[in-house]
Order: structure tokens, then sequence, then C-alpha cells
């Protein structure tokens, strides 16, 4: 969390916006949390439906459509974390770009 804090703070700062340590910081705590409740579900599932030898068809079928599902409702939840956001926080801040 720490890590992406730092990251979200820099990001900031290279496209020349403003940030606080603390702003970044509580939207980071913000959206780990949502993978903190998440995780126990998806380690249940995972020892549930494992993709062994024997039962990896049926592992497949649950863990494929369960990971999207997942995946769409965290997307669901950021974008609507963003829009509600007082800091001007989107996509690309997540990612450094080396682009001059």
């Amino acid at each position: 969390m720490l890590l992406t804090t730092i990251q979200v703070y820099y990001r900031f700062i290279v496209k020349g916006s403003e940030i606080t340590w603390t702003a970044a910081l509580v939207s980071q705590v913000v959206l780990w949390t949502v993978w903190a409740i998440l995780s126990p579900f998806i380690f249940r599932l995972a020892r549930r439906f494992p993709i062994d030898r024997k039962a990896w068809p049926v592992g497949l079928l649950v863990h494929l459509p369960t990971s999207v599902g997942v995946a769409l409702a965290y997307v669901a939840f950021y974008t609507g974390f963003v829009g509600l956001s007082r800091e001007s926080l989107s996509w690309d801040c997540l990612f450094i770009s080396f682009r001059s």
C-alpha cells in the first residue's frame, strides 16, 4: 500500500497536478481495503475448486467467470470511488509514464 501511495503521489507530480500525501494515502487505503475484504472469498474459492490435474475443468469453469466478475466489480468500485473523490484521481495516475 505504501508503494502504491508513493506511485500515485509522484504520478501527480509528473503530470503537473497537486495531491497531498494524505489524499494519496487515503485513496490507496480505500482501494486496498476492497482487496482485503475480497481476499478471504478468493482464497476459499481456490481451496474449494483447485485447478489441479484431476479437477482442472471444473476449477477453470468456476475460476474464469469468478475472476472476470471480481475484476468488473473492482473496476466499478474504483470508477465510483474516483467519481466521488474530491481529488482528481484517474486510471492514469496509477501508472508512471516514461514518455516525455
